[in-house]
């Protein structure tokens, strides 16, 4: 138990915030708890399983995929946070440096001892927990392929007796260019204070979330001063304004895909690019470097932008977006990675009714999830 004389939240290390001299004293925890009661919010918490101080870490650096081994602290901190804040509804594991010593199963179960309903969800390592999370992910059914990086999970969720599945990526958006200052999940400098993901792309993940009844966790870091940064409140109340009705939201437009080749197996088809289904994807064919993806949407339409999503790959090089304007191919605009949800705003609207990804560069053989286009 933590003695009342020391509020600054736990009695396991000097290594908290309570010591900070901003914080100094504070629990910040229990000060985050009265305020999502005060709310009507559910708590949840995220947990670094491993620690760079910790004993038997190896050499390599904090990447070394182990943190240490400490299995008796890394469950002093668990029942600390159990029995101290509770009710809590779920526990964001991160694996990115292994798990402390502890095994999933041995700490779901320890979870579970404290708090029965409490969810724990694992990022990485071997599959475990209730709650899958699919990090840096999209909307999905439970038991979709390739959502989730768990070790072992094969193609099927279900058969690991997964209940729900989460997903979640930063408000800056992944493909920022900010990822190499660390400043895809948190804040890292002023030079990003402007950007954000569209408010329209996180709505449409939203109806994703609600369709496949996922969880959307959406990371939103606070900057120097423990604020949030304008655009984020400005794009997370257009996101609610959308949620209620309040403003038109554009959706996706229809059409009928084909490609310039397509891999020998079935199911990578080019309509597999234009089904709204995360989970299927469209492949060129072996060898190939280069491609092109077309999409006819029936008729003309004044198309503002297109959604791109290399379906959790990151091959593409260099590519461009060309519409067919009089039987010719019009370039609208350029670019050079995809990767994840990657949305291009034209200057203007483009009037068409046949687009086209033309793939110039890529490392391997060309496959997108998603090619949809917004009036």
């Amino acid at each position: 138990m933590i003695a009342p004389s020391d509020p600054s939240c736990t009695a396991t290390t000097d290594r908290k915030v309570g010591k900070t001299i901003a914080l100094s004293g504070r629990d910040v925890l229990a000060e985050l708890k009265k305020s999502c009661e005060k709310f009507g919010i559910k708590l949840a918490l995220y947990f670094s399983e491993g620690e760079w101080a910790w004993p038997d870490k190896p050499a390599g650096g904090r990447f070394a995929n182990n943190g240490g081994y400490h299995p008796e602290m890394k469950k002093a901190q668990l029942k600390e946070l159990l029995t101290r804040y509770g009710p809590v509804e779920f526990i964001w594991f991160d694996h990115a440096i292994g798990d402390g010593g502890l095994s999933h199963a041995d700490t779901d179960k320890w979870v579970r001892q404290f708090q029965p309903n409490c969810f724990s969800g694992f990022n990485n390592g071997t599959a475990g927990g209730r709650i899958v999370l699919r990090e840096r992910g999209k909307a999905g059914p439970l038991g979709g392929d390739g959502l989730t990086w768990c070790e072992g999970q094969g193609d099927n969720e279900k058969k690991y007796s997964y209940t729900v599945a989460e997903f979640t990526y930063p408000l800056l958006g992944k493909n920022s260019g900010a990822s190499g200052d660390g400043a895809d999940w948190f804040y890292s400098k002023p030079k990003y204070d402007g950007m954000a993901l569209p408010a329209k792309k996180i709505y449409q993940d939203y109806l994703g979330a609600v369709k496949y009844g996922n969880l959307f966790s959406l990371d939103v870091g606070p900057d120097y001063a423990g604020k949030l940064r304008e655009i984020d409140v400005k794009t997370l109340r257009e996101v609610g304004r959308m949620i209620r009705g309040e403003i038109k939201v554009p959706v996706a437009i229809p059409g009928k895909a084909s490609a310039s080749s397509t891999w020998s197996e079935a199911g990578y088809e080019a309509q597999m690019a234009s089904d709204d289904n995360p989970a299927t994807r469209w492949g060129a064919a072996a060898e190939t470097r280069s491609a092109w993806l077309a999409i006819d949407l029936g008729s003309e339409h004044s198309v503002r932008a297109v959604l791109l999503d290399e379906a959790g790959f990151d091959r593409v090089r260099k590519f461009e977006i060309q519409a067919q304007v009089k039987d010719v191919w019009k370039t609208v605009s350029t670019g050079t990675t995809i990767g994840s949800n990657k949305e291009m705003v034209f200057p203007a609207p483009v009037k068409a009714r046949v687009f086209r990804l033309h793939i110039l560069e890529a490392t391997e053989v060309p496959t997108v999830g998603e090619f949809q286009f917004f009036e």
